[in-house]
């Protein structure tokens, strides 16, 4: 190696050093949590809340036992659980590790058999398609996929006939079954135009013998002799429809887009022909449509608009899904149902399980509970954004975890701080919910609260600054005294006049170094406000704020807002600022320290590639005294995620193992050609300098595995290429400018 170059170890621990205090993360799922005192443990507490599910079932673990796929559409978050129930039992076992395996899925997604391989395979949106993943697991790689198609089409009769994507809407869920019973998955769908349902039908049995291809053809335009009313959730039988089947035009004034429906396709009186489950996006019922036809003629005969009619029929606010799968190991198909439409919905009871109790073959669905998996997890509702304070004064930090809100009837959003005690240590916390409403804090009517602790008086006790929907702050003084119980009462609302616009997240925090608590606070555009204390330890003075604090914002490209949540910490007496935000990713800044009218540095735009959802926010600590901050992490679904902080040797570790990137010339001066690995397609491309600074991120196209970069501005040096997405790293050897 020539002088003056650096060894990939060396340089990839030089680099890694420069960020929060040479640490990184690790997930911990194991830290105890009870919801009530005396109870006992919930199975998940930190998978981080569910809000808008669907359900799937595959055998994640290849142990020949079918476990459990969660996509939830609040941040489209996919969480991965281990069935570890027996015969007739619920028992389901978060399990991270499993997450990174699947590709990157939005709006909606099922898994589903199309090749008839025993093994569960994608099907999701892509930009009004479907786009198609084969399952390639085996017991020696473990769970693995393959891109099959990003633009599912189907053969329209137009004169002459035309293969066109089949239409996929964000909010439309279509139905994927064996419709004329040949053996071959079929498809369901709302046109984009109209209130009919397209039959496309597979032609594998038919023109190969098989059931492995994907080959569709519009069979009809109107399955089942049935309409949905546009402007409501009425279903019209027995129609006489001719729409002569030919391929989507543009929509227009007088061809509005599909509003919304959701549909489940599957055979709950087992007569041999397919139902359909509808679920409208403006409503909270599900709609049983019975098909009357037969398996080449289907015919809607019959409806259940109060589904299930012989139990407790689903009422769920708003826009259900339906998902249909044995989750209780039983053998016989159950049913769990969930809002399709996130931010808008139900958010805490929000997953309804139905359990198959038939006696006979036909499935008969029972009511069993309204927050199936919920009810194992800390959940908030909507938003979840968590701080430490010791509010018994025991000496043990205690979990505040604030909220945007619970959904209530006409959209409303009840916000609340949930109070968790820490019944354990500091270094081995032990969390049980107290209450959900902490201080009777929502007699206050405040929307979207979000809290900061700190000692605003002099009196030895910490007080509350409560930061708002509408970026007011109001001040809580704590009058419980050193050492005893805290008790909050509102000694200012609009505390000193501050308003930051929208969604105001303050922190207490001594930026200046002046011995005085100041004040800094994030903003719903992703800005950041600094209010310095210009009064004294023991009556503060928040008089002066400064917008656009440090010229940094944590608004991601293709985003139009950030939500940034603050949090400055030191280490060795250097100031550092993390931040939550809308995209979910986390933001480190430096260059803080005399530099406050300046613009600080973004060291990293996805720090240690965290992703648990959108709308993060995140708190900071050190509890087991081992020099590592541990991170507590929130996110939009609600719920709450724990890491363990840990050196960088474990990452250095990690790093070794995956699959590097190929750079070529390197050296060079002009332009550099990175050969990117086929799994990071549509990731995230970084260049960092000895420095660690930041110094070009771009999004890698889909579906090109070379990309030519310029550099021909960079100074001469060594720099790092890193490549990310969904959470997983791979990191170039080197890359040299002469």
């Amino acid at each position: 190696m020539n002088k003056g170059v650096y060894s990939f170890t060396a340089f990839l621990l030089l680099f890694f050093q420069l960020s929060f205090s040479q640490q990184s993360f690790v997930r911990v799922d194991t830290i105890p949590v009870r919801l009530s005192i005396s109870s006992t443990n919930i199975l998940n507490p930190w998978v981080g809340g569910l809000n808008a599910c669907q359900f799937s079932a595959i055998d994640l673990n290849l142990d020949g036992v079918k476990d459990l796929v969660v996509f939830d559409r609040s941040g489209n978050r996919l969480k991965t659980f281990i069935n570890s129930g027996i015969t007739d039992s619920v028992r389901y076992i978060h399990a991270p590790q499993y997450e990174s395996k699947f590709p990157a899925v939005k709006d909606w997604i099922k898994l589903i058999d199309y090749n008839c391989d025993g093994k569960e395979d994608i099907f999701t949106y892509g930009l009004g398609a479907m786009v198609v993943y084969k399952n390639i697991s085996t017991v020696a790689n473990g769970v693995q996929f393959e891109m099959v198609t990003d633009y599912l089409t189907s053969l329209y009769p137009n004169n002459p006939p035309v293969n066109i994507n089949i239409y996929s809407s964000s909010v439309d869920y279509p139905a994927l079954a064996d419709v004329d019973g040949d053996g071959d998955l079929d498809i369901l769908t709302f046109t984009n135009l109209g209130t009919f349902v397209e039959y496309h039908k597979n032609m594998s049995k038919e023109l190969f013998g098989h059931c492995d291809s994907l080959k569709f053809q519009l069979e009809d335009d109107c399955w089942g002799k049935f309409s949905e009313n546009f402007a409501n959730n009425s279903v019209q039988l027995n129609i006489s429809c001719k729409g002569g089947g030919a391929a989507p035009v543009a929509n227009s004034a007088n061809n509005p887009m599909h509003a919304g429906s959701t549909m489940l396709a599957f055979d709950p009186n087992k007569d041999g022909m397919i139902d359909l489950m509808l679920g409208d996006i403006s409503f909270t019922n599900l709609t049983l449509l019975i098909n009357g036809g037969t398996t080449s003629n289907a015919h809607i005969t019959a409806q259940d608009s109060t589904f299930p009619h012989y139990s407790l029929p689903v009422n769920l606010l708003i826009f259900p899904v339906a998902s249909y799968l044995d989750v209780n190991n039983d053998g016989k198909k159950d049913m769990l149902v969930s809002p399709f439409a996130p931010n808008v919905s139900e958010n805490f009871h929000s997953v309804w399980h139905y359990k198959n109790t038939a006696v006979g073959i036909q499935d008969t669905f029972t009511f069993q509970k309204d927050n199936f998996l919920q009810d194992q997890m800390i959940d908030v509702g909507e938003g979840a954004y968590p701080v430490l304070f010791d509010y018994d004064g025991d000496g043990d930090d205690d979990l505040i975890l604030a909220n945007y809100g619970y959904y209530a009837t006409g959209g409303n959003f009840n916000s609340r701080l949930a109070l968790f005690r820490n019944y354990g240590t500091n270094a081995q916390p032990r969390y049980e919910l107290i209450t959900r409403d902490y201080a009777n804090l929502s007699m206050h009517n405040l929307r979207a609260m979000y809290p900061t602790f700190g000692d605003l008086d002099g009196d030895g006790d910490w007080d509350m600054v409560i930061g708002d929907l509408d970026g007011k702050l109001h001040y809580f003084e704590n009058l419980g005294g050193a050492g005893n119980m805290a008790n909050f009462v509102l000694a200012q609302p609009n505390y000193f006049g501050i308003d930051v616009g929208q969604f105001a997240t303050p922190q207490l925090f001594d930026v200046n170094k002046d011995g005085k608590l100041d004040l800094v606070i994030g903003e719903r555009n992703g800005t950041f406000n600094y209010a310095p204390n210009l009064g004294t330890t023991t009556s503060a003075q928040f008089t002066t704020l400064v917008e656009f604090f440090g010229n940094v914002s944590v608004t991601a490209p293709n985003f139009t807002i950030g939500y940034s949540t603050p949090f400055m910490y030191r280490k060795n007496n250097i100031t550092y600022m993390l931040s939550g935000s809308e995209s979910g990713k986390i933001y480190l800044f430096t260059n803080i320290d005399n530099n406050l009218s300046g613009t600080f540095n973004t060291f990293s735009s996805d720090y240690n590639y965290l992703r648990e959802g959108i709308r993060t926010g995140l708190f900071c600590k050190d509890i087991n005294g081992d020099g590592f901050d541990e991170m507590w992490i929130g996110n939009y679904s609600g719920g709450l995620s724990f890491y363990r902080g840990i050196p960088f040797t474990g990452i250095e570790n990690e790093l070794s193992q995956v699959e590097k990137i190929k750079l070529y010339p390197n050296p060079t001066s002009e332009n550099i050609v990175i050969q990117i690995p086929s799994d990071y397609e549509q990731g995230v491309l970084e260049m960092y300098d000895i420095s660690g600074r930041l110094i070009m991120q771009q999004q890698l196209p889909e579906q090109v595995l070379t990309q030519s970069v310029s550099v021909s501005n960079f100074q001469k040096g060594v720099y790092i290429v890193v490549i990310s997405k969904q959470g997983m790293r791979c990191i170039s050897e080197k890359m040299m400018i002469k």
